[in-house]
C-alpha cells in the first residue's frame, strides 16, 4: 500500500490495497496449501558467505563471496476464502481451521504471489497473471523467476485471544553472473 503525506509518497503496509497475498506450499508429493494469507509482516534480507586469502604477512589479498541467498520471513493469517481450496472455498470457521492446519514442513517449496499488483518483484513468484486462484491452479511462473523459496523454518501459532498465525522462514539461493555475460555462475560460464 502507498500513502501520500503532505505531497510525499511512501510505501505503507505489506501490500497496496491490503495485505492479502497468495501463498503456495508444495513438495514432491504435491501441493500442501494453495490459497490466501493476510501477510501481517514480510521481511526480506540478503545474505552470503565469504572467505579471505592472506599473504605471508597476514594481509588480506583476496576476498571471495559465495552462497548468495535471500532469506524471507513471512508472518500472516491464513484465510478461508474462495481462493483457498484447502478450506473448501467457503468462508466458515471450520474451513478456516482446515486451511490453518494444512500439513507442511521444513523442506517444502514456498511461492508467493502479489497477483497482478507485482509491486515487490524480489518476493513475488509469478508474472502478472498470478497463480493461486481456483481459475488458474497450475499457475504462471514468468521470468525472471523470483520468489521460488525453500522452507527452512515453519511455525504455527494459536493462542487465546489472538489470531492463529503462520510464521515461515524460507531461503532462495541467488545465481550470480560474475562475468557479465547474462549467465548464472555455473559450469557453463
Amino acid at each position: 500500500m502507498s500513502k501520500i503525506l503532505k505531497g510525499t509518497a511512501f510505501s505503507y503496509g505489506s501490500r497496496t490495497g491490503g495485505g492479502v497475498i497468495q501463498v503456495r506450499v508444495s513438495d514432491d508429493s504435491g501441493v500442501k496449501f494453495s490459497g490466501e494469507m493476510y501477510a501481517s509482516e514480510i521481511r526480506l534480507s540478503y545474505e552470503g558467505d565469504q572467505a579471505t586469502a592472506n599473504n605471508s604477512d597476514g594481509e588480506v589479498v583476496s576476498v571471495v563471496s559465495f552462497n548468495h541467498r535471500k532469506v524471507l520471513n513471512l508472518t500472516g493469517i491464513v484465510l478461508a476464502t474462495s481462493q483457498t481450496p484447502n478450506a473448501g472455498g467457503v468462508d466458515s470457521v471450520t474451513n478456516a481451521n482446515l486451511a490453518f492446519s494444512a500439513p507442511f514442513k521444513v523442506g517444502c517449496d514456498l511461492w508467493i504471489s502479489y497477483g497482478s499488483n507485482n509491486e515487490w518483484p524480489e518476493v513475488n513468484k509469478s508474472g502478472s497473471a498470478g497463480w493461486g486462484s481456483t481459475s488458474n491452479p497450475g499457475g504462471v511462473h514468468g521470468a525472471p523467476s523470483y520468489g521460488d523459496y525453500h522452507i527452512t523454518g515453519a511455525e504455527k501459532t494459536r493462542s487465546a485471544g489472538n489470531f492463529a498465525e503462520w510464521n515461515i522462514t524460507a531461503v532462495e539461493h541467488i545465481p550470480i553472473d560474475y562475468d557479465g555475460a547474462g549467465n548464472a555462475d555455473d559450469s557453463n560460464n
